[in-house]
């Protein structure tokens, strides 16, 4: 969840094991692995949206390395297929025609 909103949904396991959302993968770069190697960590850039006055299209795309200018301006729905939900434009493309 982000800024209110579901942008991933599924299994625990497959969510942490292969996240599809690209603020769920920063999350996962974040914490420490329990078991394993020590990896370096990695935050997330940027602060989370005002949701007062959210911005327009993704609420992850001010902070998401990944964004495109549809990001930015549509908001994405949150798709479900293969027993996954997925808020994103990157995982659910679709045509603006």
């Amino acid at each position: 969840m982000y800024a209110g909103e579901f942008v991933e949904l599924g299994a625990t396991r497959d969510v942490f094991d292969r996240p599809r959302h690209p603020y769920s993968s920063g999350l996962m770069d974040a914490f420490p692995s329990l078991v394993g190697e020590a990896k370096i960590l990695t935050g997330i850039a940027g602060n989370p949206p005002s949701l007062v006055n959210p911005p327009g299209g993704c609420l992850f795309a001010p902070r998401c390395q990944f964004a495109t200018d549809e990001c930015r301006s549509v908001r994405p729905e949150l798709i479900t297929a293969d027993g996954r939900a997925v808020r994103c434009h990157l995982v659910n493309p679709r045509s603006h025609a």
